[in-house]
């Protein structure tokens, strides 16, 4: 659910390396780069993803400790995809709720710009 729009010049039509089949709404990692895609894959293997800062409601894996409003969070191919271990995995932006260490939660976060 995106509550800010993103800055126009960062929206770019590319293939992503995770999900295989994103959707629009998906947050998408495109080498070590995140976007939200605002459309679904196309027919040629392509999504339009927006590379802007944005704030989206996402699921936060807890990874095993708390997540205080303003932790870290990363891109994990892994996981949900997006959890507070940077250990291998790519910088997303922030949490912008609490998450704590019994399991998933959803929150929103600030997704940061490339």
């Amino acid at each position: 659910m995106t509550r800010r729009e993103g800055n126009p010049a960062l929206v770019q039509r590319v293939v992503v390396s995770y999900p295989s089949a994103p959707k629009a709404g998906d947050l998408v990692r495109c080498g070590d780069m995140i976007g939200y895609a605002l459309l679904d894959e196309d027919a040629e293997g392509y999504t339009v993803v927006d590379f802007g800062e944005r704030e989206v409601q996402g699921i936060v894996l807890g990874g095993g400790t708390d997540l205080a409003a303003g932790s870290k969070v990363y891109f994990d191919d892994s996981a949900n995809p997006i959890t507070g271990d940077n250990s291998g995995n790519v910088f997303c932006g922030y949490v912008l709720g609490v998450v704590d260490d019994s399991g998933n939660a959803v929150v929103n976060i600030l997704k940061t710009t490339i």
